[in-house]
């Protein structure tokens, strides 16, 4: 009658321990797989930065350029690679700016690449992290989004359904885009095109990326990015 009670202990145990090792590690190795979403005003090195001043190195690669689709990138030799490899902790994957929130995009294209790309990372023990973007300052009339909120919620949906594809979580950037224009509107996010983020935007996003990756709040803020009581209070409002 005991068993049970002694694999429920054990499972806990070997869960628990598991998670504290991970959350403890002070070196892991990151790949970012996305757009110029990621490249924007050098993103992984602004979390890089931040893992450092929270007592964890960082080695990171990026596989990102202008325009690439999850799809372009599941059909790239050299992703996956990378992706198979087991060279990495964590994966962070971006899909191209509004096609998460276009139900049929996402269906046809993100989906399928996701579940490839799936396969990959699963075979090789790498966790995933899937990078919400946010949505465009004014929406994206063309895709059917008339404002920011409309088309932020509809990316927000989109992410949680790739989630669900693969075994990945979410890091929820365009959520905490949405309430930090909703509480701190002086604090521009986005750049004068309305899309790509300003440095401002770019740091905010670190915050959260960062804090998703290592499993747990910052307490240190990184300096030369922006003014640093700015800095402070995005990490704040990322926590």
């Amino acid at each position: 009658m005991q068993k049970p009670l002694l694999i429920i202990a054990v499972t806990f145990f070997a869960l628990w321990f598991g998670w504290r090792s991970f959350s403890n590690r002070t070196d892991m190795r990151v790949l970012f797989v996305g757009d110029e979403y990621t490249q924007a005003n050098d993103l992984p090195d602004i979390v890089d930065d931040l893992a450092k001043a929270n007592g964890v190195n960082l080695e990171i690669d990026v596989m990102a350029d202008p325009g690439l689709t999850l799809a372009t990138h599941a059909s790239d030799s050299d992703v996956n690679d990378a992706l198979a490899g087991g060279n990495y902790d964590v994966v962070i994957l971006q899909e191209d700016s509004d096609i998460p929130a276009v139900r049929e995009r996402l269906l046809t294209s993100t989906l399928p690449a996701l579940r490839r790309m799936g396969v990959l990372t699963a075979s090789s023990g790498t966790e995933v992290i899937l990078f919400e973007t946010w949505a465009d300052r004014d929406g994206a009339a063309l895709s059917g989004f008339n404002s920011f909120a409309s088309m932020q919620e509809a990316l927000s949906d989109g992410y949680s359904s790739m989630a669900s594809e693969i075994r990945a979580d979410v890091s929820s950037v365009g959520a905490t885009w949405w309430s930090v224009r909703t509480s701190n509107p002086d604090i521009l996010l986005h750049s004068p095109d309305g899309k790509l983020p300003t440095e401002e935007g770019s740091y905010l996003a670190a915050a959260v990326l960062t804090t998703s990756i290592l499993g747990e709040e910052l307490e240190n803020f990184a300096n030369g990015h922006v003014d640093d009581e700015i800095a402070e209070q995005l990490l704040e409002l990322a926590s």
